[in-house]
């Protein structure tokens, strides 16, 4: 294990012991944070993966990654933990979920759609909004203002990026192309 990797472990058993003198027991277990440590670049393949968690937390899904996002070593890439996932329910709560923690959070959502600049968190958002099954309506209704305009601006690159990529095929099949597309 590299020095970086035992700098990390040493710090959250620091912050372990501390949170543990305080009196959340009764929501917050040691075998709670032991597992919200050890599950934190698990690649999340099924809404079932966060039935290990318990419910005694009283936290959202969305908080568990967004806590374990807090834990985990950055990279220069976002990445994306969630595999095709098509549960409607959970995709539209952990997308209000981030909207409404980006109202609370400055530096959770970034207008720049350079891969680099993303969080995973934006990340994992823009990819359910892409490849998940949702609905648009139910979640709009559930957002602030500034919500609605994070969601706005995700919805309008995915579109710009999907209507480039239909262009670049178009091109591919056609040898030339003949339609722009001005926004």
């Amino acid at each position: 294990m590299d020095e970086n990797k035992k700098h990390q472990d040493y710090l959250f058993n620091k912050a372990k012991n501390i949170l543990l003198r305080i009196d959340i027991k009764h929501r917050i277990t040691k075998e709670f944070l032991d597992i919200l440590w050890n599950t934190r670049n698990d690649k999340i393949t099924t809404i079932t993966w966060f039935d290990q968690f318990g419910n005694r937390h009283r936290m959202t899904k969305f908080k568990i990654l967004y806590t374990q996002w807090l834990l985990t070593e950055r990279s220069s890439l976002p990445r994306n933990r969630f595999e095709d996932f098509k549960n409607n329910e959970f995709n539209n709560e952990i997308c209000v979920d981030y909207f409404i923690l980006t109202d609370k959070v400055t530096g959770l959502f970034t207008k720049d759609c350079n891969n680099l600049y993303k969080n995973d968190l934006q990340y994992m958002i823009e990819y359910i909004l892409i490849e998940g099954d949702i609905n648009i309506q139910d979640i709009a209704k559930k957002l602030s203002l500034t919500g609605l305009l994070k969601l706005e601006h995700i919805l309008k690159i995915i579109l710009s990026i999907t209507i480039e990529l239909y262009l670049i095929q178009w091109e591919n099949l056609n040898g030339s192309l003949v339609i722009v597309v001005i926004f």
